[in-house]
C-alpha cells in the first residue's frame, strides 16, 4: 500500500463505485492494522473507516483445536481486537479488509 489515495472500482462496505478514499494513517508491524483509510467527500466524523489488516482476525477451528498451540499464539490472538474505551461504539465505525480484498474493489490514484 504504497499510494495515498485510492478509487473504488465497485460498491463496497457502504460506499459507492468512484469513492475516493485517502489513506488517513499508516502504522508498523505491532499494530493490528497496516492502514486506515477515510472517504475524501463526506464528513470524517459521520462515515465509517476502512482498514487493511495482514490476516483476517481470529484463528481457524483446527487453530483453537490444536493441542500443540502456544500462548504467545493466544497473545497474538488478543492482540487482533481493538481496545474499548468503555463508550457504545457504532458497530460500523470500522471496515476491516484485507489488502487483496481491498485491491479487489479498487484503483490507486496519483496525486
Amino acid at each position: 500500500m504504497s499510494h495515498d489515495t485510492y478509487k473504488l472500482t465497485e460498491s463496497f462496505g457502504g460506499f459507492s463505485e468512484g469513492d475516493i478514499l485517502d489513506v488517513t494513517a499508516r502504522f508498523g508491524d505491532w499494530h493490528t492494522y497496516t492502514a486506515e483509510l477515510e472517504p475524501r467527500s463526506e464528513p470524517r466524523a459521520t462515515t465509517p473507516k476502512v482498514v487493511i489488516t495482514d490476516d483476517p482476525a481470529g484463528f481457524t477451528e483446527a487453530e483453537i483445536l490444536d493441542p500443540t498451540a502456544r500462548i504467545g499464539d493466544w497473545h497474538e490472538y488478543d492482540l487482533q481486537f481493538t481496545p474499548e474505551d468503555g463508550s457504545d461504539a457504532a458497530a460500523d465505525d470500522q471496515i476491516a479488509v484485507t489488502m487483496p480484498e481491498f485491491e479487489a474493489v479498487s484503483e490507486p490514484v496519483s496525486a
